[in-house]
């Protein structure tokens, strides 16, 4: 894959319904998006076709416990470092929990209950007046689940299957949305958002700032391939991990070196390695900044 045909998840070719801007997003949950089952399911799918049966999905448990866990077996803090976006076209499910957790790690822990057995994930953005939740287990749909790290930490992956039942199943992670927006559904902290082309970059810097020092879960968004400049696609082209139509959560801002650290949800091909890049890629190269709270 050339540097031009970058994509949003590992080994998969650039999906137009990945990420979206807010207003797409809005758009396509008023509209509806298209059904991709076969392709998700190979095909092997529901359809009375010669009287088959509905094929379930092959489901697999993985090894791992809710928390990382220290040495002597005792709980850790969930971290960035459990973050590793799999077989789904969902970055913006993955940048939005590496928001929060780089934000604040007990929000994280607030959503989650175990139940010895299942494990009930609040979302307190979803409900119409109050908060919603599911109920799942720890066995996963092949393929179509994050990966795990080497914290064997699961809880990236039970908000990942939760969150999917919470909106009607696999398929519907797997078109894509808004980082901000499911930050919103998971913390019930709208979203203000602004175009960084449009902004002078100290302003950028003190407004990200601000957002990181008040634990403000932050992401940005990459143009799409097809709408990039030559002077874009030069960029991504120089710059490992910068890739396009792929949402990011912003980790940390350096304004005194003029720069912005990001997170790809991928767990690996940080921007430039280490995830910093100057506030003039944030003001050229990026479409739209979530920030929530």
């Amino acid at each position: 894959m050339s540097g031009a045909e970058k994509a949003v998840r590992p080994e998969q070719t650039l999906d137009d319904h990945v990420a979206q801007p807010a207003a797409q997003a809005a758009d396509d949950q008023a509209t509806g998006s298209g059904d991709r089952s076969s392709r998700l399911f190979g095909g092997a799918g529901g359809g009375k076709d010669g009287g088959d049966k509905a094929v379930q999905p092959t489901t697999e448990n993985l090894a791992g416990s809710l928390w990382a866990k220290d040495a002597d077996g005792k709980d850790l803090p969930p971290s960035l470092d459990d973050i590793s976006q799999g077989g789904l076209n969902d970055c913006y499910v993955f940048a939005a929990m590496a928001a929060i957790v780089n934000a604040d790690p007990q929000r994280i822990k607030d959503m989650i209950k175990d139940n010895t057995g299942s494990y009930t994930i609040t979302f307190a953005g979803t409900g119409w007046f109050t908060a919603d939740s599911q109920t799942v287990s720890a066995d996963f749909v092949v393929g179509k689940h994050g990966n795990v790290t080497g914290r064997k930490a699961l809880w990236p992956l039970l908000i990942e299957k939760a969150y999917a039942q919470e909106k009607g199943g696999i398929e519907k992670l797997d078109t894509g949305g808004n980082a901000g927006t499911a930050v919103d559904d998971f913390t019930d902290q709208g979203a203000s958002r602004f175009d960084p082309r449009d902004k002078e970059a100290d302003w950028i810097l003190s407004k990200l700032a601000k957002a990181h020092a008040d634990k403000q879960p932050a992401t940005i968004l990459s143009p799409k391939l097809d709408d990039a400049s030559k002077e874009k696609k030069e960029m991504s082209d120089k710059i490992p991990g910068l890739h396009f139509w792929h949402f990011y959560p912003i980790t940390e801002v350096d304004e005194k070196q003029r720069r912005v650290k990001l997170f790809n949800p991928w767990g690996r091909d940080h921007p430039n390695g280490d995830g910093w890049v100057s506030i003039e890629v944030i003001r050229t190269f990026f479409i739209e900044v979530d920030i929530n709270g």
